[in-house]
C-alpha cells in the first residue's frame, strides 16, 4: 500500500484563509502579552522621585591646627630670655664662631652671615659692630656707662639705673648669650637712633625676620623690655618665632609670656 506524503513545495502558496487564521492567532498572542505586562505592579511616581543615592554619614577627619602648623617650642635655646629679671646662670657657656669681625653663637652664625649678605646684595653696606661679649667685657662696658651717667650729674642708684637702661649689667645682656648683634653701616656706626634713618635699617625692618632675627628693643616697648629703643640691636630667635613676632608686632617678653 502506497503511503501519501504531504509536504509543501516552496512554490506552493497557502490559501488566503490560512493566512488570515495565522494573523488572527498572532494578534491574540500579542494582546495577551500586553495585558499581562499591564497587570504587573509598577512603582509609584512619588517613590521614584524620592529615591536618593545613599550618602555616607561618616564625616571627614578634621585636621588639627597642630598638624597644619607646628607649634613653636618656646623653651628652645634660640628663645632663651635674658634680661634684668632673667639673668644667665653663672655656669653658662656658649660655643661661638666668627662672623666678620665679631663672634656669634655657632648655631646661628650662618643665619647672621646670610642676612648680612642678602642686605648688601641690594646695594647696602650692613656691618656688625658687636656680637658675643664675655662677662668681663660686659662688666667693663657697664661700669663705663655708670661713670658716664655720673659725669652728667646723676649719682648713686640713679646713675646705676640710667646706665642699666643703656648697657645691661653683666649676665643680663643678650650679648653674653651670643644671640644678639649690634648692626651698623659703613656710614653709621654710632649705635644710636640715627641708624633707623639708614637704608640698611629700612631693609632690616622688612626682611630680618626671614633670617630668624627680630628688632629686640622696639620703640614703644621700653617699659616692658627695660631697655631704651635700639634700632641697631637684633636678636636671633629662629624663623618660626621671628615670623610670628614680626607679624604680631610684639617684643620677646610679650611673645614668651
Amino acid at each position: 500500500m502506497r503511503r501519501r506524503f504531504f509536504c509543501f513545495s516552496l512554490h506552493h502558496r497557502p490559501s488566503r484563509r490560512v493566512v488570515l487564521l495565522l494573523a488572527a492567532a498572532f494578534i491574540c498572542i500579542a494582546a495577551g502579552c500586553a495585558f499581562m505586562l499591564y497587570r504587573l505592579p509598577q512603582p509609584s511616581a512619588a517613590a521614584v522621585s524620592s529615591a536618593k543615592p545613599a550618602v555616607s554619614s561618616a564625616k571627614p577627619h578634621a585636621v588639627s591646627s597642630a598638624a597644619a602648623k607646628p607649634a613653636v617650642n618656646k623653651a628652645a635655646w634660640q628663645l632663651h630670655l635674658v634680661n634684668a629679671s632673667h639673668p644667665l646662670p653663672s655656669s653658662f657657656s656658649v660655643k661661638t664662631s666668627a662672623v666678620a669681625n665679631v663672634r656669634f653663637d655657632s648655631r646661628a652664625a650662618g643665619a647672621l652671615q646670610q642676612m648680612i649678605s642678602a642686605c648688601n646684595a641690594k646695594g647696602n653696606h650692613l656691618m656688625v659692630c658687636s656680637g658675643w661679649r664675655s662677662i668681663s667685657l660686659q662688666s667693663s662696658l657697664y661700669q663705663d656707662e655708670i661713670r658716664s651717667k655720673e659725669k652728667k650729674g646723676l649719682q648713686g642708684q640713679k646713675a646705676v639705673d640710667a646706665a642699666a637702661a643703656v648697657v645691661a649689667p653683666p649676665g643680663t645682656s643678650e650679648h653674653n648669650l651670643g644671640l644678639a648683634a649690634d648692626l651698623g653701616s659703613d656710614t653709621n656706626q654710632l649705635l644710636d637712633e640715627t641708624f633707623a634713618e639708614t637704608p640698611e635699617s629700612a631693609w632690616l625692618t622688612q626682611n630680618a625676620w626671614q633670617y630668624g632675627f627680630i628688632l629686640r628693643y622696639p620703640k614703644g616697648k621700653e617699659k616692658i623690655t627695660g631697655i631704651i629703643y635700639e634700632p641697631w640691636h637684633y636678636r636671633y630667635v629662629g624663623l618660626p618665632a621671628a615670623k610670628e613676632i614680626h607679624s604680631q608686632g610684639v617684643c620677646l617678653e610679650e611673645y614668651l609670656a
